[in-house]
């Protein structure tokens, strides 16, 4: 874990001192970034499969699997525009690691020199582009199935200033549908004069399934350090894991009204389409997101014991036994053989006790586990009936 962090630490300071053409606002940029997340909910952080979720709260991380990449545009004010890259790599039980690089751009800007005293005129001197930009390190760990936590650190690069900032956050996810989380974002130094605008969000949803579609009312409570509050509620509705269409509202806030957005996912290849307002004016805005999320772990044995386990999660839900216990991860033995003998002898007599701890002496990455786990599996079924 230390190691990790130093390793963020170290990738963050390189990547705060490349050569970018920065702007001028004291920090507002992280506000704007940090809402990016949710497109049509509202900023509210909606657990659809996009790494820049990582931007909102970073404990999204932990949740994210194999290696997983999104990148976000969305026009703002007058010919400025938003854009947020974002990528993840899970790790296995490390953790998982991300990268994040968000920016708003000014678009092109006429520069003039002061009238002349003679003729009056202002003399063009030329155009110019200015960015704002921020780069983060990104750790997420999961501490059970359940519970993850993430920690960010950013570097805020800006025209004549920079400044360094952190977030924390937590996520819970419950089989039964619940889920909340909190992110604690922007701690750190000032810029400039100016204190970044630091503030926390706490937010909760409940998954409820509609014969393999999934229906999601979100709520969104947050405070702004500067001493305003925000309060936004959503609903998202999953189709079969491949269509999701989002509505959220901003009733407390800066910008408060309707949010609405639409996902795609084909395959690995995820995509995104919002509309919201960006002013109290009632402008509107469109964002695009573009995802990838690729089943790539961090090593093969992290890859077969999750499959292990989560093939006995699956087989436990689906027996009508009272209680079926998992099995534990084994350690490395030499007659797997032997073992699968005396595992297929205890089903025969339907002891499922006796043959989940001769499957807890077993290699899961060897043929023969996956033979004892099949007979197990099919025993499980036919000794409940």
């Amino acid at each position: 874990m230390k190691n990790i962090i130093i390793t963020l630490t170290i990738i963050l300071t390189l990547l705060s001192v490349s050569a970018f053409a920065v702007g001028t606002t004291s920090g507002e940029v992280l506000t704007i970034l940090s809402g990016s997340s949710g497109p049509g909910c509202a900023g509210i952080f909606a657990p659809v499969k996009f790494a820049d979720s990582v931007t909102y709260n970073p404990a999204a991380a932990s949740f994210q699997k194999g290696l997983t990449a999104s990148a976000l545009y969305r026009p703002w004010l007058f010919n400025s525009s938003l854009f947020n890259i974002a990528g993840t790599y899970n790790l296995g039980s490390a953790g998982t690691v991300g990268l994040t690089v968000g920016g708003l751009s000014y678009g092109t800007l006429t520069e003039y020199k002061k009238p002349s005293s003679t003729t009056g005129v202002a003399e063009k001197v030329g155009d110019s582009s200015t960015m704002d930009m921020v780069v983060g390190a990104v750790y997420g760990r999961q501490l059970n199935s359940e519970i993850g936590i993430g920690l960010s650190l950013n570097s805020i690069m800006l025209e004549q200033n920079s400044a360094f900032s952190a977030s924390v956050g937590g996520i819970y996810k419950s089989d039964t549908g619940m889920g909340a989380g909190f992110a604690l974002r922007n701690l750190g130094s000032k810029v400039g004069d100016a204190s970044l605008p630091m503030n926390i969000n706490i937010d909760g949803n409940y998954s409820i399934d509609m014969n393999g579609n999934t229906l999601m009312p979100m709520l969104d409570i947050g405070y702004l350090m500067e001493g305003d509050a925000e309060v936004s509620l959503a609903l998202q509705f999953v189709y079969q894991d491949m269509l999701y269409a989002n509505v959220g509202y901003k009733a407390v806030g800066p910008v408060t009204g309707v949010r609405a957005g639409i996902g795609v996912v084909y395959n690995t290849l995820i995509f995104a389409y919002g509309l919201e307002p960006m002013s109290d004016a009632e402008q509107l805005t469109h964002s695009i997101r573009l995802g990838i999320n690729m089943n790539i772990s961090g090593s093969d044995t992290a890859r077969a014991k999750d499959a292990a386990e989560n093939a006995v999660k699956t087989a436990q839900q689906e027996s009508t036994t009272p209680s079926v216990p998992i099995v534990p991860a084994p350690p490395q033995v030499t007659s797997q053989q032997e073992y699968l003998d005396q595992v297929n002898n205890a089903l025969g007599k339907c002891d499922i006790k006796t043959a989940v701890t001769i499957m807890g002496k077993m290699d899961t990455t060897k043929a023969e586990y996956k033979k004892a786990y099949d007979a197990y599996n099919a025993a499980v079924k036919n000794c409940s009936k």
